[in-house]
């Protein structure tokens, strides 16, 4: 599946999990996630630069998933 961006996901979201295992976002971004709050647990494939996946790692430390890097 592919989608343009992960902007409709932003906040104000009650989101807690978050799969993206077969998803091609296209502008490769997660910064609209930064804001999701309750997020406790994140998996993406390895798509996303190096410098998105930090960002939301620093935001997110506890969560659990898999956070690869492309």
């Amino acid at each position: 599946m592919r989608v343009d961006s992960l902007a409709p996901l932003a906040p104000p979201s009650r989101l807690e999990r978050l799969i993206l295992s077969n998803v091609r976002v296209r502008d490769r971004r997660l910064a609209p996630l930064l804001g999701l709050s309750r997020l406790a647990e994140i998996r993406l494939p390895k798509f996303f630069p190096a410098e998105e996946v930090a960002a939301l790692r620093r935001a997110f430390p506890s969560a659990k998933g898999s956070w690869e890097v492309d």
